[in-house]
């Protein structure tokens, strides 16, 4: 059974995000092989976000419709979703992380999707 076919939306919603974050565990992982640009030789942040947003859209995700959308205010709030869920990660399991020149770069995009999304709700 397919994601969204009948099993009720809060499971599906629920599987999604489960991929998501496994998408997202597995892109950090070979950000870090990368390297970045940073003075500091932390992960480039903004680039593994780019990443996970990538590889759910190659997956044709998402499909649960808690998580679809159909907008762009719709498609802004998922992309806020999937980076609040990175700032969870690396907040819990990367905690060192804060403190590197990615964090801030990462955390001035992040702020710059809030206002992205702020922008387009006051709009619709």
């Amino acid at each position: 059974m397919r994601v969204g076919e009948g099993r009720g939306d809060g499971v599906d919603y629920a599987e999604e995000c489960g991929v998501v974050e496994g998408v997202m565990q597995a892109v950090f992982y070979k950000e870090l092989a990368r390297g970045s640009g940073f003075r500091d030789g932390s992960p480039d942040l903004v680039r593994w976000f780019d990443g996970v947003i990538d590889e759910i859209r190659l997956k044709g995700l998402p499909r649960a419709r808690w998580l679809c959308w159909s907008t762009g205010t719709g498609s802004l709030l998922f992309s806020l979703l999937v980076a609040v869920k990175m700032r969870w990660f690396l907040l819990e399991e990367k905690r060192g992380i804060v403190q590197t020149e990615a964090w801030r770069a990462w955390d001035e995009g992040c702020r710059r999707l809030q206002r992205r999304v702020l922008q387009h709700v006051r709009m619709e």
